[in-house]
């Protein structure tokens, strides 16, 4: 059964151009960070695996909060062990849990050492003047989404990096009466004039790899730091 977000994302005109352009995104993302024999996991309102399809010799996850779901857990406490995980799309999760620095947490400790999370959620800069709605209801409210800049220092603060960023999606979310070319024009203008007003945006964060060096005459610790970053690409640096 349907909850309110993949209704609207599946039956409203702009739910449905918005959908293609996070599934595009996805599907593209997934294809480039993938590997082979892969443990692929998906966190989120919508089983994102039924649009975005995973190699073959990969295997892929839906973990629920509620029915239906692959398995049902809570958010903050993921039945997996640490280190376990190649890549994990966190999709618009984060706006539908009130524990969203454990949930970040938990995604840190399931990951494997430089594997990815792809995360796709609501701008809440865009949702103070509208906020899209199915039958009436509100799908869902602006207290609960994270900025870009909340988001990312959890990230950091959970041994992740953000390494890619993109703004998207820059139709108003309550007008059914847009047609194609203006939708055009928007998303072009959007992304050239004013990127924080997307109604969405896209982070990928690679887990830290913590490499300990020791010191070879004492054989005591002399310190701890962090390699194997992928450096920011452009299109992140308009995050900020």
């Amino acid at each position: 059964m349907m909850n309110k977000i993949e209704y609207w994302l599946s039956k409203d005109s702009i739910g449905q151009d918005l959908f293609a352009q996070e599934r595009t995104f996805l599907q593209d993302t997934v294809n480039r960070l993938q590997g082979h024999d892969s443990v692929l996991l998906s966190l989120g309102p919508v089983n994102i695996f039924n649009y975005v399809k995973p190699l073959s010799s990969n295997k892929g996850i839906y973990v629920s909060e509620s029915m239906p779901g692959d398995i049902i857990s809570s958010y903050a406490y993921l039945p997996f062990d640490k280190d376990s995980i190649d890549l994990l799309i966190c999709y618009h999760a984060l706006e539908f849990t009130q524990e969203k620095n454990l949930l970040i947490k938990e995604i840190s400790r399931i990951l494997k050492p430089e594997a990815y999370l792809v995360i796709c959620s609501f701008n809440p800069h865009r949702l103070w003047f509208m906020n899209p709605k199915w039958q009436g209801d509100a799908i869902l409210e602006k207290k609960n989404c994270m900025s870009v800049r909340q988001l990312s220092n959890e990230i950091k603060n959970s041994s992740m990096q953000v390494v890619e960023g993109q703004f998207m999606f820059y139709t108003p979310l309550l007008s059914s009466y847009i047609n194609g070319r203006q939708i055009d024009f928007l998303e072009k203008a959007g992304n050239r004039w004013w990127p924080n007003f997307s109604a969405i945006y896209t982070l990928v964060a690679k887990k830290k790899i913590l490499e300990i060096l020791k010191d070879p005459v004492e054989d005591k610790l002399l310190e701890m730091r962090y390699v194997g970053f992928v450096p920011l690409t452009r299109k992140s640096d308009e995050l900020y």
